[in-house]
C-alpha cells in the first residue's frame, strides 16, 4: 500500500468527522432561541395580550422547567428511532410549534404550545452529549465544547436580533416565526451533514 493509499481513510474519516462537528454545532444552536430569544419579547407579548407579566412570564418558565422533567426521554426517544432522527424530530418540534405561537391567537395557546418546545429542548440538549460519546469519544471535551459553544451562539444571537426583528416586521410575532424558519433550517441542515451516523437504536 502507497502512502497516498494509507492516507486516504485518514483523510475521509477527519472530514467525516469535521462534518459531524458542524451538525453537533448547528443543532445546539437551534437549542435556545425560542427560550431566550424570546426574553425581549416578553413586554410586547404582554402588551399585545392584556395579560400580567407572572402570566406571560411562563413563556420563560415553562421551557426551564421542562428541560429538568422531561430529559429522561431522551434515552427512550433515541433507542426507539435512534439519536439522529431523536434529534431531527426535536428540532422540528421546536419550528413548527414555534411558528404556531408566532400565529397564536391568545396567550393560552401560546403557552400551550412553549410546552412542546420546552420538553423537545430538553431531550435535544441532553442527546448532544451522547452524540458525543458515541462518535467522539477520543476527544469528548472538545466536542463538548463545540456543543456549547453552539447553544452559546444561539443563545446570544437570538437575544441580540429578536427586538431589531420584532421592530422591522410584524412585532414579536415576526421574531418568533425568524427564529422557527431558521430552525427549520437547521433540522435540514443536520440531517445533510448527519448523514450515516447516529443512526443505531
Amino acid at each position: 500500500m502507497t502512502t497516498a493509499e494509507a492516507a486516504a481513510p485518514r483523510a475521509s474519516a477527519r472530514r467525516d468527522g469535521l462534518l459531524l462537528l458542524a451538525a453537533l454545532l448547528l443543532a445546539a444552536i437551534a437549542l435556545r432561541p425560542q427560550l431566550v430569544g424570546a426574553g425581549p419579547l416578553i413586554g410586547d407579548m404582554q402588551d399585545d395580550f392584556g395579560v400580567s407579566h407572572s402570566v406571560v412570564g411562563l413563556v420563560g418558565t415553562i421551557p426551564v422547567l421542562s428541560m429538568g422533567l422531561f430529559a429522561p426521554a431522551a434515552g427512550l426517544l433515541s433507542s426507539r428511532w435512534g439519536l439522529r432522527a431523536a434529534m431531527a424530530a426535536c428540532l422540528l418540534v421546536i419550528a413548527v410549534a414555534g411558528l404556531g405561537r408566532a400565529v397564536a391567537p391568545g396567550i393560552a395557546v401560546v403557552l400551550v404550545l412553549t410546552l412542546p418546545i420546552g420538553i423537545a429542548m430538553a431531550i435535544a440538549g441532553t442527546l448532544l452529549p451522547v452524540a458525543v460519546k458515541h462518535r467522539f469519544a477520543h476527544r469528548p471535551a472538545f466536542a463538548s465544547g463545540i456543543g456549547v459553544t453552539g447553544i452559546n451562539i444561539g443563545a446570544a444571537v437570538s437575544s441580540a436580533v429578536a427586538v431589531p426583528i420584532a421592530s422591522a416586521w410584524q412585532g414579536w410575532r415576526g421574531a418568533l416565526a425568524v427564529f422557527s424558519l431558521a430552525t427549520l433550517a437547521v433540522c435540514a441542515g443536520w440531517l445533510v451533514l448527519s448523514r450515516g451516523a447516529w443512526s443505531e437504536r
